[in-house]
């Protein structure tokens, strides 16, 4: 009887030392997060005329009851109201773990971060690097792959659906990966999420997904005030369809950034914050001073994808387009199985499509943004785009090889004569890891890429043992 009654004494001893360790652990957290991590607020409320007077909504489009108590200004109705001169930064009010409802199956203890625009620019990079790495304690990837693609618009045949979410299960798995995506229960964005819910594995697939806080559904759910009286650290998030402009929170992503400029329903305002996380998490996880490896996957789309796929070109990294998946991707295999290239004055070169081809891409655009009048714009785009056609790679489910093959070897083709031994090296080790000799033949030990040193032979001889 003794020693039953020591025995619970011990458990409960330990159950107690546990909860202060939790704790603490959390307090530090949210002292750091407050004193690190700020949103913005817009803190100048300026009347719009056609608002009603019971509760009125500001230039920023929130109403006046959400503004914030005692610091807010209010201003004559003919003032101009500006994001920079009427917004400022302000303690964080919604962070921490989150629980999601009213679903069958969801990511226990998701971590949520409501986060200032301005955290994009180069000044704030230690501080995200800090809450990833000591406080979210994410183990480093073995590669990043950012998925762009439809969200509310999306209708892409469940074979193409299918062979994507294996094809990145594989890759992701094979090399630890982790995922960036928009975040939202719709869309390519769920199709990530269900397929990560679904996956057995010891390690669970950090899956990020960068949102945009004014956009988000429910989002005073999200505020620390608002918790539930007995949940302690944890906010719970109803999962639910959104009104019109909206977009609910996946249940099946690990963490979520909500980027936040102030105002609510403003479009786009997360993708510079999110193009300055995938170079900052490259930069991060650096071996011998080579960037950690990252591939952009395109499903669908429309022209947000256009801009994110040019960014990812742009700053030296490859696109993987799902030909088939329709609109924007379709649009791009087109424009890149039909362009051709030319030299121009002082011996650079660029591609155009013929004149044909290019009434025929103008047709595509037509019959899927016609109401946009975006024909000219996207076109552009389009084009340029096609100069990067050494980082591109096109997939198709009739293709020999699986996605992930496609996604690794997008990696390879890109190398050229000049890539550096330790890129080389690393890129070895990647399809090492993900067990692709095939990629290595083809790609790797091609002496017109780079010729191996004995050296390095024998390090990759004991890396693979």
């Amino acid at each position: 009887m003794t020693k039953t009654i020591d025995v619970v004494q011990d458990l409960q001893l330990a159950a107690i030392e546990a909860a202060m360790k939790r704790y603490i652990l959390q307090k530090s957290f949210d002292d750091w997060v407050k004193k690190n991590i700020e949103v913005r607020e817009c803190v100048k409320f300026v009347k719009k005329a056609d608002a009603p007077d019971n509760d009125p909504v500001c230039y920023c489009r929130n109403k006046r009851s959400v503004h914030l108590r005692g610091r807010t200004i209010e201003m004559p109705e003919d003032s101009t109201w500006t994001q920079r001169g009427f917004t400022e930064r302000t303690e964080n009010t919604a962070f921490g773990k989150i629980m999601f409802e009213n679903v069958e199956q969801s990511i226990d203890e998701a971590q949520y971060m409501r986060i200032a625009v301005d955290y994009g620019n180069s000044p704030y990079k230690e501080k995200l690097n800090t809450l990833i790495k000591d406080f979210w304690k994410l183990d480093p990837p073995g590669l990043l792959i950012s998925v762009s693609g439809g969200a509310k618009s999306f209708n892409v045949s469940q074979d193409i659906c299918a062979s994507f979410q294996q094809g990145l299960l594989n890759a992701a798995k094979s090399t630890d990966a982790w995922i960036i995506t928009g975040g939202q229960y719709c869309g390519v964005m769920k199709l990530v999420g269900d397929v990560i819910a679904r996956t057995v594995s010891k390690r669970r697939i950090p899956t990020i997904g960068i949102g945009n806080w004014g956009k988000t559904w429910r989002n005073e759910k999200l505020l620390i005030e608002n918790r539930r009286s007995d949940a302690m650290d944890t906010t719970y998030y109803p999962v639910e369809e959104p009104a019109k402009g909206f977009a609910t929170l996946d249940p099946n992503h690990t963490h979520h950034f909500l980027v936040d400029d102030g105002t609510t329903g403003n479009d786009g305002i997360e993708y510079g914050f999110r193009a300055a996380l995938e170079m900052l998490i490259c930069e991060m996880h650096k071996i011998e001073n080579v960037r950690l490896p990252m591939v952009c996957i395109m499903v669908e789309g429309g022209m947000r994808c256009l801009e994110i796929a040019k960014g990812t070109l742009e700053n030296g990294n490859t696109l993987v387009v799902l030909k088939g998946s329709g609109r924007v991707s379709d649009i791009l295999c087109y424009c890149f199985e039909n362009s051709i290239e030319i030299e121009k004055d002082g011996g650079k070169k660029e591609r155009i499509l013929p004149s044909e081809s290019e009434k025929e891409i103008k047709k595509l655009i037509q019959k899927d943004f016609g109401k946009y009048n975006i024909e000219r714009e996207m076109l552009d785009l389009v084009l340029k785009i096609s100069n990067y056609r050494d980082f591109v790679t096109i997939f198709s489910i009739h293709n020999p090889e699986p996605l992930d093959f496609y996604i690794l070897s997008s990696l390879m083709s890109s190398a050229n004569a000049n890539v550096m031994a330790a890129a080389k090296m690393r890129q070895m080790r990647l399809a090492i890891t993900w067990g692709h000799a095939k990629i290595a033949r083809q790609f790797i030990f091609s002496q017109k890429l780079y010729k191996f040193s004995a050296d390095e032979l024998n390090q990759l001889m004991f890396f693979s043992i």
